[in-house]
């Protein structure tokens, strides 16, 4: 093995180990067995052992991960290893050398969003030299494993081999424990799917229920609404019970919706003012909003207008959204900020607060349906879940992150916005 073709050149104080007492095993290099010092072939018998136990125990995607970095840091004391897979944040590369001594091709490299660079360049600002090897699985590159050496003058001479290894056993392991992974993921949607069917036969039997009672508010405040009106009663009277009307109203759409939640129902859309709405869905929740003190400010550009849509959905959207984020405010309230802004036929718009926020490992579940970080009672797990549904059904996305102003951020994209 070559310093200059492995480790770059100048590198005269960089000296080779060789270890005479070895073990054997079989190269992915060259598919034909290998000597490997004592150190070298227990740390891959220790390697395959643990991620074999990893697997076998069920440990998840995630989890595994960080299983390897483990493994990867018992096997090379004093030295630095690195992982990155390909659906790392951080986009992994794989130097050219590499590449074509473990046979990846570059319909691999872009399958699996991994760069190609021309020569290893170390991570670690301590480390003047290392390489990489590839991770694969049954024809596929899963991600890349480093090794460098911080402020080392010696690289052991079947330290490649090794890793290389090591790697398969990582690619092995990973390929078991992702299929392993969507076998859950499918058994879980699955489980949701029966849940839905549940809601809806339960909503059934709910909207036989409530629709009576729901009707007699609706009636009766009508009729209290007209009679304010004939006795002149100050605007006080007159807007609670505008407010009333409109959520028994509002009460009555959301029990129809449950019914149809697993089989949205196609309902008539139009124009309407994004403002308009937005002001709408703040009067339905303001007794939420001012219990738990919170304030309420709404920044939408004059050029968003208005959006093709079922108007009386998203404004349940805002309203779900504005109620959490008042709940979640503790006794001294917060500050609640609606935001929107025209990206040429999409609005973009932001609810955000200074609560809490949101735990980054929730960010994702809080969507699915049943899923809830409020207490025994509190909730039913359906609210965003059923926000993200509307979302979807405007052919529209949603995500949840961190506000500017230092809490829970909620970002919605919807296109439809007419015309200027």
């Amino acid at each position: 093995m070559s310093p200059d073709e492995d480790f770059g050149e100048g590198l005269p104080e960089v000296r080779y180990s060789g270890l005479f007492e070895t073990g054997r095993a079989l190269s992915p290099l060259d598919e034909e067995e290998v000597e490997l010092s004592p150190p070298s072939f227990s740390a891959i018998r220790d390697a395959i052992t643990r991620l074999d136990s990893a697997v076998e125990l069920g440990v998840n995607g995630d989890d595994l991960e960080l299983f390897v970095c483990d493994v990867c840091r018992r096997c090379f004391p004093g030295r630095t290893p690195f992982f990155l897979l390909d659906d790392a944040p951080e986009r992994p590369s794989l130097s050219r050398a590499s590449a074509e001594r473990h046979g990846v091709s570059d319909a691999m490299l872009d399958e699996a969003g991994i760069d190609l660079v021309e020569t290893y360049q170390p991570r670690d600002e301590a480390s003047a030299f290392g390489f990489d090897v590839p991770i694969q699985s049954e024809g596929k590159l899963l991600g890349v494993l480093s090794l460098e050496y911080p402020g080392a003058t010696v690289v052991y001479d079947d330290d490649r081999e090794a890793l290389a290894i090591i790697a398969l056993a990582i690619g092995s392991a990973l390929s078991r424990t992702r299929a392993s992974d969507e076998r859950r993921r499918l058994v879980d949607q699955l489980r949701h799917q029966q849940k839905l069917a549940t809601i809806g036969q339960f909503a059934a039997s709910i909207t036989h229920e409530m629709n009576h009672p729901l009707t007699t508010i609706s009636v009766y405040s009508d009729l209290l609404l007209l009679r304010a009106h004939d006795l002149q009663r100050d605007e006080w009277e007159t807007t609670r019970l505008t407010r009333i009307a409109a959520a028994a109203a509002r009460m009555r759409e959301f029990v129809k919706d449950l019914v149809e939640y697993a089989r949205p129902s196609a309902k008539e859309r139009v124009h309407e003012s994004l403002e308009a709405i937005v002001q709408r869905s703040l009067a339905i929740c303001e007794p939420v909003v001012s219990s738990n003190g919170a304030t309420v400010e709404v920044l939408i550009e004059p050029e968003v207008g208005a959006l093709y849509c079922v108007a009386s959905q998203l404004e349940q959207v805002f309203v779900n959204l504005v109620s959490n984020a008042a709940q979640a405010f503790d006794a001294q309230g917060g500050r609640i900020r609606i935001s929107a802004k025209r990206e040429d036929d999409r609005a973009r718009i932001r609810v955000e607060d200074d609560g809490p926020g949101i735990p980054e490992a929730h960010r994702e579940a809080i969507f699915e349906a049943f899923f809830s970080t409020k207490g025994p009672g509190v909730g039913t797990g359906l609210g965003l879940s059923i926000v993200k549904r509307i979302v979807e059904d405007h052919s529209g996305t949603i995500a949840a992150g961190v506000a500017e102003i230092g809490g829970a951020a909620f970002e919605i994209v919807l296109p439809g916005l007419t015309r200027r």
